[in-house]
């Protein structure tokens, strides 16, 4: 399975990232997205919950944050732990933003299975959405 989709966009990383820090402007960007809140700052141990348009609400824990280059976040699933990672790369004319979804514990080849296609599927539109946001200022 693919685990990840990129995006080049024409801006900074610090730009990029001040984006990502605004966790309740994430729907205006990402079209499966109708709600999304972080409870605290935007550093590692805060958590949030995202309200997709199909499916449950997922909590969400930030376990790393290291701006303006990368944030990595993990759901928990029964006996597996899914993890969403995103990085700002700097390249010629701007960056290129990754985002890569992992999965791990006892169940982890199960839900990489069932979930995984379409969390890398969703990362298209995201992406899109997110460089549209970035560029346009």
């Amino acid at each position: 399975m693919n685990n990840q989709a990129s995006v080049k966009v024409q801006a900074s990383p610090e730009k990029v990232f001040s984006i990502y820090r605004k966790v309740s402007e994430w729907p205006l960007w990402d079209p499966e997205l109708l709600e999304a809140g972080l409870e605290g700052p935007f550093a590692a141990g805060s958590t949030g919950v995202l309200r997709p348009k199909r499916g449950p609400a997922v909590r969400f824990r930030l376990v790393q944050v290291s701006a303006p280059y990368a944030f990595v976040s993990e759901s928990a699933l029964p006996f597996c732990a899914m993890r969403v990672e995103h990085y700002i790369e700097e390249c010629e004319g701007g960056c290129e933003i990754v985002h890569r979804v992992t999965f791990s514990g006892p169940l982890g080849f199960l839900f990489r299975r069932i979930l995984g296609p379409s969390v890398v599927r969703g990362f298209a539109p995201a992406l899109a959405g997110l460089k549209g946001a970035v560029e346009s200022g």
